[in-house]
């Protein structure tokens, strides 16, 4: 991977660069053009670097932040209760994530809802013995066995994961963290 990135960085534009210059001077363009050409190419390679730069940096950012909500307000959330619906979706990325609608049993919260963390991409309601929240489809599991889950625990140890059950006594054990970068209108499925 580390080559592939200096390839990329910095092999590649000198090599572009070095093309050009080569070309111009075959061509006979005078010293004056060949250097403002190099420097104009340069100039467009850092400027694209940089843009690259900054949108990885924001991505991790935004990933932290995301985590940092989550441990703040989410994570002492527990409750558990009978799965009423499961939807299946797409984000815009076209990866799949789920909707889960649940009777409530028992819950340490009566009331959550943060319309701005939907947006964001968190996805948890919790309002009038209901939980609505989403889960991204996780490739280390039977999803088929996850759709036919009849009741559900969650953050039952405070450690974060989802206990699934289904009607045949059969159990997963996934980590929930609410990411999914769900919709508002997913959550009026289960309304």
């Amino acid at each position: 991977m580390l080559v592939v990135l200096i390839i990329f960085f910095i092999v590649f534009p000198f090599g572009v660069i070095a093309l050009t210059i080569i070309s111009m001077k075959k061509e006979g363009k005078p010293l004056k053009k060949i250097v403002l050409r190099s420097i104009l190419e340069l100039s467009f390679f850092i400027l694209f670097y940089a843009i690259c730069i900054i949108m990885f940096v924001s991505s991790l950012q935004e990933i932290g932040n995301r985590k940092a909500l989550y441990e703040k307000e989410y994570s002492n959330i527990a409750f558990e209760g009978d799965i009423l619906s499961i939807c299946e979706h797409h984000n815009p990325l076209g990866r799949e994530y789920y909707v889960f609608c649940v009777k409530l049993n028992k819950t340490n919260t009566a009331y959550f809802r943060r319309d701005n963390d939907i947006v964001n991409g968190l996805g948890l309601r919790i309002h009038d013995s209901l939980a609505i929240f989403t889960l991204e489809r996780n490739f280390n599991v039977n999803n088929d066995s996850l759709m036919q889950s009849a009741y559900v625990l969650v953050n039952e140890k405070h450690d974060g994961q989802g206990v699934f059950l289904n009607q045949n006594g059969g159990k997963i054990i996934i980590p929930i963290d609410y990411i999914a970068d769900c919709k508002m209108a997913d959550f009026y499925e289960c309304e």
